[in-house]
């Protein structure tokens, strides 16, 4: 940018000042002298006018795409807190003020103090812009209006040397300006990167929590059926009666039911973890059949009545996660029915779309829950019931999966009336 302004500033300041000695105008005498105080000029418009046009006004420009290159990338201006506005509003004003009290040839050195200060406090784009006042109400408005202040320069000597001080003082107060707002820059980058660190610090701390608790009770959940399998093939032998035999491989199936499930859950958990999320149509009513033929392999319900209240009938989200979010929310509505003669048990599958946001109810007549297991049912390997035969990983991994899916589950539960699970997630159909 300076040699494309000195560059052509050069050619035509000498190429006027030979004009103006050859056709008498001027005097031989004082080429030089016109030649460096033109100069200064050029430079003095360069800096105090062109560099604050750059900064304020090129990202306005390339954000209306009117720059040639708009992929070049072009940094916003920072914007100036409250305090700092008040701040620099107060420095405006004492220099305004100062200019009615104090000669800027004499005194300019006190004027570069001021845009310094700006400088330090505020950064680069106000003391670029307090460079501007300054050569304002120094220069501009005494050419304008001559009663304005005692700054008037009366001859060309005052204005070299006034102006090639003072312009030293306040470039260097606008490298000042510039050297602070990156080292806040990169003092910002800094403090960013070490809460990105801290954070990923915890999340690595809860992990390997997590993985450690995860392995000690995947070890013990896979090894308890193995153990109960071998236990009941020891027992058959010893036994030669076909109907104790009968009874040993039904139990003996159970433990298999039971460990596959274990197995389903764990892979659910690792598929939730690592796949992508792949939306696609669903049509809620063959989902939730499918879910429960499935279901039906592991436990009974054909003693539930299911009540369908769907309003939202298809939707598109990524089916496989909600399958696993349904699939656990249903099994436990299944697997904790009450079993009196006496209770008609019912799950009662309610849809609707709500400003763009799908949401399902899942509502059962079952046991239902205290208040102090509910606070604690989506914890990893968690137990409610001390007779339960279930994993601990379902409601845990149903809610690692709706996070996923940049949704939400809630349940509302009474303990000996039922529980209703609320699930409630976006639809981009």
């Amino acid at each position: 940018m300076v040699l494309g302004v000195f560059i052509p500033a050069i050619l035509e300041t000498f190429l006027l000042q030979l004009l103006l000695v050859f056709t008498g105008a001027q005097s031989q005498n004082t080429f030089w002298q016109f030649v460096s105080s033109n100069l200064l000029a050029e430079f003095i418009t360069t800096f105090f006018l062109t560099v604050p046009a750059l900064y304020y006004l090129t990202y306005v420009v390339k954000r209306k795409r009117l720059l040639y290159d708009n992929t070049q990338q072009i940094e916003r201006p920072r914007l100036l807190k409250r305090k700092e506005i008040v701040e620099l509003s107060i420095v405006l004003l004492g220099l305004f003020t100062l200019a009615f009290m104090i000669d800027f040839v004499k005194y300019w050195y006190v004027y570069g103090f001021f845009s310094l200060y700006v400088a330090i406090r505020c950064g680069y784009g106000p003391a670029i812009l307090t460079n501007l006042f300054i050569l304002v109400i120094v220069y501009g408005l005494p050419k304008l209006l001559t009663v304005f202040g005692k700054n008037e320069i009366h001859n060309n000597y005052d204005a070299m040397n006034t102006f090639l001080g003072a312009t030293f003082l306040f470039a260097f107060a606008a490298i000042t300006g510039r050297v602070i707002d990156d080292l806040k820059r990169v003092e910002k980058i800094l403090v960013k990167q070490n809460e990105s660190l801290e954070l990923t610090n915890k999340e690595l701390e809860q992990t390997n929590q997590e993985l450690d608790h995860f392995i000690y009770s995947v070890s013990h959940d896979l090894s308890a059926p193995l153990k109960s399998i071998q236990g009941l093939v020891n027992i058959s032998r010893l036994s030669e009666d076909p109907r104790d035999h009968v009874n040993y491989i039904e139990k003996i199936g159970t433990s298999v039911r039971k460990l596959e499930n274990f197995i389903s859950e764990i892979l659910d958990y690792s598929k939730n973890k690592r796949s992508d999320s792949v939306v696609e149509p669903i049509v809620l009513k063959d989902l939730f059949e499918a879910i429960l033929h499935r279901l039906s392999q592991i436990v009974d319900h054909t003693s539930i009545s299911l009540i369908y209240q769907l309003n939202e009938r298809e939707i598109v989200q990524d089916k496989n996660r909600l399958l696993i979010v349904l699939s656990n929310v249903l099994l436990n509505a299944i697997k904790y029915q009450k079993t009196f003669s006496d209770i008609k048990p019912f799950i009662r599958i309610y849809s609707q779309k709500v400003d763009g946001k799908i949401i399902i109810e899942i509502e059962d007549n079952g046991e239902g829950m205290k208040s102090e297991t509910q606070r604690h049912i989506y914890k990893m390997f968690y137990r409610g019931n001390r007779n339960s035969d279930g994993s601990g990983l379902g409601l845990y991994v149903a809610k690692e999966a709706i996070s996923k899916m940049n949704g939400t589950i809630k349940v509302q539960s009474e303990y000996g009336k039922g529980s209703t699970f609320t699930i409630e997630f976006p639809t981009y159909g």
